[in-house]
């Protein structure tokens, strides 16, 4: 919380009511260059191609996953990137071969489902990538 509070990191949150259900952190790719954050990889920041949001992370309560939460966060960050005058909007899905198909970064089928496409593949991070 100290960092949203800081204003250091941006992101959307999903409730249910009043309860949090669900959080997106998305922001333009330059603050986590100059934040010195290591969640948008370094490929993805020299090959940026225009004003990019970079979607870094979700995390959904356990009883909402599977239930849409996700893709609703990512829609909104779609709509509201499109609205501030982004070009294109990333997420960086992380491929693990021994665990989880995904960690917090989302899995490449929330990114595809939702019109993105794989840009690049670096080590185990795909650059999901979406023209607006």
């Amino acid at each position: 919380m100290k960092q949203l509070d800081e204003g250091k990191i941006h992101g959307y949150m999903a409730l249910d009511g009043d309860t949090p259900i669900g959080w997106c952190n998305a922001d333009n790719i330059e603050c986590y260059a100059k934040n010195d954050f290591k969640f948008v990889p370094v490929f993805a920041r020299e090959n940026a191609r225009g004003k990019t949001m970079a979607v870094v992370c979700f995390t959904v309560a356990p009883e909402y996953r599977g239930k849409g939460v996700a893709l609703a966060l990512l829609e909104h960050v779609l709509t509201d990137a499109r609205a501030k005058g982004y070009a294109f909007v990333e997420g960086y899905a992380k491929i693990l071969e021994n665990g989880p198909l995904y960690d917090f970064t989302g899995p490449i089928h929330l990114y595809k489902r939702a019109g993105f496409i794989e840009a690049a593949r670096v080590d185990d991070t795909a650059v999901m990538r979406r023209a607006l």
